[in-house]
């Protein structure tokens, strides 16, 4: 029961409600309100109810990390999301004397980019060439980044399909709730957009779907203006493996972000073109071997 007037309901006709089971609602508002959240509780309930059970899920920890943090060059960070599944380009890390190789053993057009656990934003420092169509061009380009940046290591990876729309899949770390998953609008103007949302770890398919069908750039994904649809799916599948990703690292994963995350065209995938992880590291190595370098934590 609810009414307008909800102060002309006294304390005794409010008891004799109650203890006949029968709520008595403060307000039309407040009433109506209270019935479409209990609707909404039901409604969520049985969607949790109805997925398949994980007895695996824990809360993931909350609190600061201990110990230093230390980031993951570009190569490793997309390796490791890699093994979780996660779609990422066939690229080469090497020096700059074997750029102009690697980038014909790709093929071409290649991307190139500086291979540092320091530099993190690439391309505010001119650590980012794309589009090199020769030999010619990477070696130069290769030359150039170690010149001016004092680096001894290059990626070199193909370059990648033009995206119906770029994506941001990244972890935070909170006192309160331990790691948050974000997924929104990315690329260069992602803080220019602001169209994210923020959801907390362990996740399901469904919260990740129903969250991207919330971002103002759910209209591109789905075509806007005649243009294609983005793979849904895949960008789906995306944001799980980065999330198994956070629950298999929770104690020690400081910060996360694929951006951008290229999603192609229905049915062609997603491809992470950039990638940055940080840790809490209890040692630090770097070694080569087969021409690939490694840096462990």
């Amino acid at each position: 029961m609810t009414c307008v007037m909800p102060e002309n309901s006294n304390v005794a006709q409010r008891k004799m409600m109650h203890d006949g089971g029968v709520a008595a609602l403060q307000g039309i508002r407040e009433g109506v309100l209270a019935v479409a959240r209990t609707c909404l509780f039901g409604e969520r309930r049985k969607n949790l109810m109805a997925r398949e059970s994980r007895d695996d899920l824990t809360l993931l920890p909350a609190g600061t990390l201990g110990g230093d943090i230390s980031a993951m060059n570009e190569w490793n960070g997309k390796q490791a999301l890699k093994a979780y599944g996660l779609p990422v380009p066939d690229g080469r890390p090497v020096s700059v004397a074997n750029a102009a190789g690697a980038a014909e053993e790709i093929g071409f057009p290649v991307a190139l980019k500086v291979l540092s656990q320091t530099i993190l934003h690439k391309t505010d420092v001119g650590g980012v060439a794309l589009n090199l169509k020769t030999p010619e061009e990477v070696a130069a380009a290769a030359k150039d980044m170690a010149a001016r940046l004092g680096v001894t290591d290059v990626l070199v990876e193909p370059m990648a399909p033009k995206p119906v729309a770029e994506m941001i899949v990244g972890i935070t770390r909170t006192d309160d709730f331990g790691p948050v998953l974000v997924v929104g609008a990315g690329g260069v103007l992602v803080e220019l957009y602001k169209d994210a949302v923020s959801l907390l770890l362990p996740l399901h398919e469904d919260d990740v779907r129903e969250a991207i069908e919330r971002l103002k750039i759910a209209k591109l994904l789905d075509g806007f203006r005649g243009g294609p649809k983005g793979d849904k799916d895949a960008l789906v599948a995306a944001v799980m493996a980065v999330a198994r990703y956070a629950e298999a690292n929770r104690e020690s994963l400081s910060e996360l972000d694929v951006n951008p995350l290229f999603v192609l065209p229905e049915g062609q995938g997603v491809m992470a073109v950039d990638a940055l992880i940080r840790k809490t590291c209890a040692r630090h190595a770097d070694t080569r071997a087969a021409g690939k370098i490694w840096n462990a934590c």
